[in-house]
């Protein structure tokens, strides 16, 4: 295992920092993988899929590695809420979550190259996470976008950041509101004979 590679499939900088919270070694490389989906495809179908996208991208060139993709989208009555296109999108995309209870989704996939490339382990699964947001004034939502925080976030808001003024309470795992329940990659890396250092 001491040679395994393990590889982080996104350019998320909250996905780096949980990750290292699992006292791991590992290094870095976007996957950068077109993220379209079949419309009408079930949420939890979505994000599952992409996940497995973007690990098996870089799995197919790298030998010898524990591959790790995810992928976040919020839901509120049946609808996937991804990123915003812009700050007009991200401040409906606020009004609408304002005062409202919606789920946070995260598609985690891991993919073991270590026996085959073309035949590579593979293990997935999507978290669920229930976030309830306090009701704010518009001037609070505008203030916010301003920041410039939501602009890459499923969402449009961070729990890790100044967007967490904006949730009233999670109840699941808070670590799947920010696109990496730890928890659960933790007993998926398990199975690949990951060994942690705390």
């Amino acid at each position: 295992m001491s040679d395994t590679r393990i590889i982080l499939a996104s350019s998320s900088p909250r996905r780096k920092d949980l990750l290292a919270e699992l006292g791991i070694a590992f290094e870095v490389i976007p996957s950068g993988v077109d993220e379209t989906v079949e419309e009408g495809s079930p949420p939890e179908e979505v994000v599952r899929t992409l996940a497995l996208r973007k690990a098996m991208h870089i799995a197919q060139q790298t030998p010898n590695a524990i591959i790790i993709g995810a992928d976040s989208m919020v839901v509120l009555d049946g609808k996937l809420i991804g990123k915003p296109k812009d700050q007009t999108d991200a401040i409906a995309t606020l009004k609408l979550l304002n005062g409202k209870t919606h789920l946070v989704l995260t598609g985690i996939a891991v993919v073991g190259t270590q026996n085959s490339l073309t035949e590579p382990d593979i293990k997935s699964l999507t978290v669920q996470s229930k976030v309830t947001m306090k009701l704010h004034h518009e001037q609070t939502v505008l203030d916010y976008v301003a920041t410039g925080e939501p602009m890459d976030k499923a969402g449009s808001y961070s729990r890790s950041g100044i967007g967490r003024m904006l949730i009233e309470s999670i109840e699941g795992s808070p670590e799947n509101v920010s696109g990496l329940p730890l928890k659960e990659l933790r007993e998926m890396l398990k199975e690949f004979q990951v060994e942690f250092r705390t």
